[in-house]
């Protein structure tokens, strides 16, 4: 059982075309809340926001990623957000740590994104970024941003692993007269749930 980014994206474009997510905050709040009723009947699946993980690619250890998906052992997805309607955003640097994480895959490294309840410390399970991994940007911007286009954003991936494993998750603002698109592409169109 899977769940489809275009249903998932499709969900939180209904909320911004009803007027009701004016933040990036917002667009993770929404996301979150989506993604959580998918997954609610399905043991061992977690969302979580904005987890701080260790990496050591680059020597800089931590990274909160906004939405990460877990099952009992293993990253099922991570997704990082961008939201500027009205402008051009840029997702440049979310796409280099993205990358650094997708080069970590052979380092075997273990991140916490749950806490305990009674003592606010670090739980286990440990979670594992593997082969199956997802990397997903989800952007809102302007129609001719670069961040919104696929073909434009594919030749900032220069990483074969992130490539493999990557999905953009875009909103397209037009502006008035036309409808905003809600358009996902890349090589990941759903999530394993089950």
């Amino acid at each position: 059982m899977s769940i489809s980014l275009e249903q998932i994206w499709g969900e939180v474009g209904m909320d911004y075309k009803e007027g009701l997510i004016n933040s990036e905050s917002c667009l993770q709040a929404v996301l979150y809340k989506v993604l959580r009723e998918h997954i609610r009947n399905v043991p061992y699946r977690k969302v979580y926001v904005e987890p701080v993980i260790e990496y050591y690619a680059t020597g800089s250890p931590k990274y909160k990623p906004d939405i990460i998906i877990c099952d009992d052992k293993k990253i099922i997805a991570i997704i990082e957000l961008k939201f500027a309607p009205n402008w051009y955003p840029n997702i440049r640097d979310d796409l280099i740590k993205l990358k650094e994480l997708s080069d970590e895959l052979n380092m075997n490294n273990n991140y916490y994104a749950s806490r305990i309840p009674e003592t606010g410390e670090w739980s286990y399970p440990e979670f594992k970024i593997n082969h199956s991994t997802a990397f997903i940007v989800a952007v809102m911007g302007k129609y001719d941003s670069e961040s919104v286009n696929f073909s434009n954003v594919k030749r900032l991936l220069d990483s074969n692993q992130l490539s493999k494993r990557f999905s953009l998750m875009s909103g397209r603002i037009f502006g008035e007269g036309r409808e905003t698109e809600f358009v996902v592409e890349g090589s990941i169109s759903e999530i394993p749930i089950n």
